[in-house]
């Protein structure tokens, strides 16, 4: 028996990379996960994935900035399930390439709405089932957001708003049990191969100062410290921000 058997969790953004490791972690642990994303062979993908092993898993697709959309999700997910013990936030489209004085209006709202807003729908739509819970929300930050590194535009300031809010709902909720928490992960997912297409000396210069020597394993590793998270043993943590899944990597790496 898992340690999250009996839980209910939605993840966003689980199609694949980071998101469909932490799926794929929870749902060995014993929890029911309903798997969201834009595209439907990701989902399907990592459904099959799950269910492969003998776990319970559905899968949706869900545009995160549409409240309407991530509406039916959840109450489909409570239908399904029951009441949702397990939020994690993993959605948000990550610009490359981008430099701040060329960065287009349309890939500013595209970065806030999936990330931010994306965030606080799912957020507001489970708050009424994680109330019952005595929840857990698990939003995903970014190192970006402390760094500030070349051609991500945006996507820092967005990650720094969602750690301002993770404190707000931690204080906020906390009267309801519902705990609040963010963490920053490096991971093997594609977006890393992305930069590393885009950025290959800053990706060289980041690997070069993982203490470990190793980007971290989507299911193992990142997944792992989601369960953990998920689990009575962060019963007494909330609004921390800055848990760091790095491998030991904790220097600016930057390359100009």
């Amino acid at each position: 028996m898992g340690i999250l058997e009996g839980k209910v969790a939605i993840v966003t953004g689980s199609g694949r990379g980071l998101g469909r490791g932490v799926a794929i972690a929870l749902a060995k642990e014993g929890a029911a996960v309903t798997v969201l994303g834009r595209t439907e062979k990701f989902i399907s993908k990592t459904v099959s994935e799950i269910n492969s092993m003998g776990c319970r898993a559905m899968g949706m697709q869900c545009d995160v900035t549409e409240r309407e959309n991530v509406d039916k999700v959840v109450a489909a997910t409570v239908e399904t399930f029951g009441d949702i013990d397990i939020l994690v936030n993993n959605a948000h489209d990550i610009p490359h390439g981008i430099h701040f004085e060329a960065f287009p209006e349309e890939e500013l709202r595209k970065c806030v709405n999936s990330g931010l807003y994306g965030m606080f729908n799912f957020m507001l739509a489970c708050l009424p089932s994680l109330k019952k819970t005595k929840g857990k929300i698990i939003n995903v930050l970014s190192m970006d957001c402390l760094e500030g590194h070349n051609g991500f535009g945006f996507y820092p300031a967005t990650k720094m708003a969602i750690r301002a809010l993770v404190k707000v709902a931690a204080n906020e909720w906390a009267k309801y049990g519902i705990t609040v928490n963010g963490y920053m992960p490096i991971g093997a997912g594609e977006s890393l191969a992305d930069w590393k297409k885009y950025y290959p000396d800053q990706y060289e210069a980041a690997t070069s100062q993982i203490a470990l020597g190793h980007w971290g394993d989507p299911i193992t590793e990142i997944g792992g410290l989601v369960v953990c998270m998920a689990s009575d043993f962060f019963s007494y943590v909330t609004g921390t921000t800055e848990i760091f899944v790095d491998g030991g990597m904790r220097k600016s790496w930057i390359v100009k």
